[in-house]
C-alpha cells in the first residue's frame, strides 16, 4: 500500500502466496513420537534425517557442575560478560577449561562418526538464559553466520537442565534439508508445512544436543526454573580452512584462516557487503 510517498510491502504475505514447501511430515512425526532423536550413542542416520540428535548423559554431571561453577565465579567477578549483540551469548574463547571438555574421552565415539574422524573446532561460547536475561531468540539457522562447507554442526552441552520453561532450544526437524537460504535474520515459520511441529528436547545435565547448522531453531523466553546454561562448540571438518583446533584426527588443511567467527562483527571478508551497506545507510538515517 502507498503511504506518505513510500511503497510498503507485506513480504511475509508474499512469501506465503508464492512459496510452497513439501516435506515427509508423517515420517518425521513418527520418528519424533518414537523418540528416535535421542539415545545413549549418536545415531548418524537420524542426525542426517532430522537435523539433530540428543546423546543422553555423555558427560558426567560432576564435570558439568564444575564448569557451571567456573562460569558463575567468572560471571560474578565480571571476567565474563554477556555479549552486547546477543541476549544469551557469553564469550569464553580465552578460557581453555571450557574448550578442554570437548576433548574428554566420552566424546570419542561421537567424533568417530563425523568427518571420517577428522573433527575440527571453530569456536566455543556459553549460552545463558535466566531471569536477568530472559529474552526469546528468533527463529534462525546458524549456517548463515558461519563460513566454509555446508556440513557444519552446533553442539550444545547442557550444564543445567534445559526445557521449554527456561528457554530450551526448539527445532523444526528436517529443515536442514533446505540448506543455506542466501541471507541471515529471522525466518518465516509460516512457509513451512502446517503439520511440521517444532520440538524442544528436554536436556539433563551432561546431555549433548548435536544440531546440523542448517536446522531452523529458536528458543522461548525464560519464564521459570533454574538458569538455562549450555556450552556450545561449533564443530566442522578438521580439514576445513576454518578449523582452529583438532578435537579428533588432524587439522592440516593447506589453506588456513585465522579468525574467530564469534567476533565476526570486527572482521570481515568484505569491504562492501549487504550488511555493511545496511549499517552505513542506518548511520546516515540516524544523522
Amino acid at each position: 500500500y502507498h503511504c506518505g510517498g513510500f511503497i510498503q510491502f507485506n513480504f511475509s504475505l508474499i512469501a506465503q502466496l508464492e512459496m510452497k514447501i513439501s516435506a515427509p511430515t508423517v515420517k518425521i512425526k513418527r520418528s519424533i513420537d518414537l523418540g528416535l532423536f535421542e539415545g545413549d550413542r549418536l545415531n548418524k542416520l537420524v542426525l542426517d534425517d532430522l537435523g539433530f540428535f540428543v546423546v543422553k548423559g555423555l558427560i558426567k554431571s560432576e564435570r558439568c557442575k564444575e564448569l557451571a561453577s567456573l562460569y558463575a565465579n567468572l560471571y560474578t567477578s565480571k571476567s565474563l560478560v554477556r555479549s552486547p549483540r546477543h541476549s544469551t551469548e557469553v564469550k569464553v574463547d580465552s578460557n581453555q577449561e571450557f574448550e578442554d571438555v570437548f576433548r574428554d574421552e566420552s566424546f570419542t565415539t561421537l567424533w568417530n562418526k563425523l568427518f571420517n574422524g577428522n573433527v575440527g573446532l571453530s569456536f566455543v561460547r556459553l549460552l545463558s538464559k535466566s531471569a536477568d536475561s530472559p529474552s526469546a531468540v528468533i527463529l534462525h539457522q546458524d549456517i548463515s553466520y558461519q563460513y566454509g562447507d555446508n556440513e557444519q554442526y552446533s553442539l550444545f552441552l547442557a550444564l543445567s537442565q534445559c526445557h521449554n520453561l527456561n528457554g530450551g532450544l526448539s527445532l523444526y526437524p528436517g529443515t536442514h534439508k533446505l540448506g543455506y537460504l542466501g541471507d541471515a535474520g529471522e525466518l518465516e515459520s509460516s512457509v513451512l508445512p502446517n503439520d511440521l511441529t517444532a520440538v524442544c528436547p528436554e536436556l539433563n545435565v551432561g546431555d549433548v544436543l548435536l544440531m546440523n547448522s542448517n536446522t531452523w531453531h529458536f528458543s522461548q523466553a525464560y519464564s521459570q526454573g533454574h538458569e538455562r546454561l549450555m556450552l556450545e562448540a561449533h564443530i566442522i571438518d578438521g580439514l576445513s580452512p576454518y578449523a582452529k583446533n583438532a578435537l579428533s584426527g588432524s587439522c592440516n588443511s593447506e589453506w588456513k584462516v585465522e579468525m574467530n567467527p564469534v567476533n565476526r562483527e570486527e572482521v570481515s571478508f568484505f569491504k562492501n557487503s549487504r550488511s555493511q551497506r545496511i549499517k552505513q545507510l542506518q548511520s546516515e538515517l540516524d544523522k
